[in-house]
């Protein structure tokens, strides 16, 4: 199959791009407010390996065994997402360096 293959693909995309390695939460289900997930799955801290071991490092879990769990219920009705941490602002100056000059916007 390659579903599998190229969403773990997509979200390693991610992650060389800005977002997190890790996959915090996954889910499936049909897509509407009133169903409940037919799988959903929060990793939050809980870091796992896809052996099942337990790995230091970072919070979620990795993109294989995320996609692979979610994929357990795959179904054409259903849609599949996956949660990633994804730092869209970041300040790229030195700490030393002064933004704002506070002093002058008193003084005017």
């Amino acid at each position: 199959m390659v579903l599998p293959t190229k969403l773990t693909a997509v979200l390693g995309a991610f992650a060389t791009h800005g977002g997190e390695a890790r996959v915090y939460s996954a889910r499936c289900g049909r897509w509407s407010w009133k169903e409940t997930a037919d799988f959903q799955q929060v990793y939050g801290r809980r870091s796992k390996t896809a052996s099942g071991g337990d790995v230091e490092g970072g919070p979620g879990a990795e993109p294989r065994l995320a996609v692979e769990e979610a994929l357990e219920l795959l179904h054409d009705d259903y849609a599949y997402e996956f949660q990633i941490g994804w730092s869209l602002w970041s300040s790229s100056w030195p700490p030393d360096k002064q933004v704002f000059d506070f002093a002058a916007l008193r003084s005017g």
